[in-house]
């Protein structure tokens, strides 16, 4: 939903830097806009009519398999951005993004900025670098689902999820289908941290108990 507090969206600008993605003055231009938890920034194949840069909050990805099942793809988390595939028509529809906790974003509305944005050579600059960051991303995380234990895994995905102090909200099914594991083997290594100390599972979810030990897992993987 469009927000029209713009001194949040002028504070945003500022803190994030990213008017230097770009030669023009962005202000006339973007807008601020904010989703609660669990609110869709897309809908799979529907339209995309803006271009969005998340400030705060994370953002998860689907995509709905033949068989019916829907697939986390992706997660972006702040600074991460969305509808970038569409933009350069690279994507004609796009995938599930759906707030995973309340996100703030910076957004180009693209009826009236497309051309804007295309006809900008520093922005198309960092857009190919950014998307050849996602890439090496991707990458890396299909490597390491063949190279590391899930333990290494699952502790990296928690880390990148779970907001400091507050509980998982995903459900496990979406977990491990995300990290390519069983719903059962999820739930086994679960349950081995947790015997370490290194979760606690409360009424409302798993969180974080010790989030040094958890770190050190997941930097195994770097």
């Amino acid at each position: 939903m469009r927000s029209t507090n713009w001194a949040r969206r002028d504070d945003f600008i500022r803190k994030s830097g990213i008017q230097h993605l770009f030669s023009f003055d962005i202000r006339p231009y973007i807008q601020l806009y904010y989703f609660k938890k669990g609110t869709a920034l897309y809908r799979e194949n529907g339209t995309v009519d803006c271009l969005y840069f998340v400030m705060s909050g994370q953002v998860s990805v689907s995509l709905t398999q033949k068989n019916g099942r829907t697939s986390t793809v992706e997660l972006v988390p702040g600074q991460g951005v969305l509808g970038e595939l569409e933009l350069v028509g690279a994507q004609c529809g796009p995938q599930e993004a759906c707030a995973m906790t309340d996100v703030w974003c910076l957004g180009f509305p693209l009826k009236q900025c497309r051309e804007k944005l295309l006809g900008d050579a520093l922005f198309l600059k960092h857009l190919c670098q950014l998307m050849g960051h996602k890439l090496i991303a991707n990458r890396d995380v299909f490597t390491a689902g063949q190279a590391y234990p899930l333990k290494n895994r699952l502790a990296a995905y928690l880390l990148l999820v779970i907001p400091k102090g507050a509980p998982l909200s995903q459900p496990l099914t979406g977990v491990a289908r995300y990290l390519g594991v069983t719903y059962r083997h999820l739930l086994r290594v679960m349950g081995d941290l947790q015997k370490q100390g290194l979760l606690q599972k409360q009424a409302d979810g798993y969180r974080i108990s010790d989030h040094s030990a958890l770190q050190k897992l997941a930097d195994e993987i770097q």
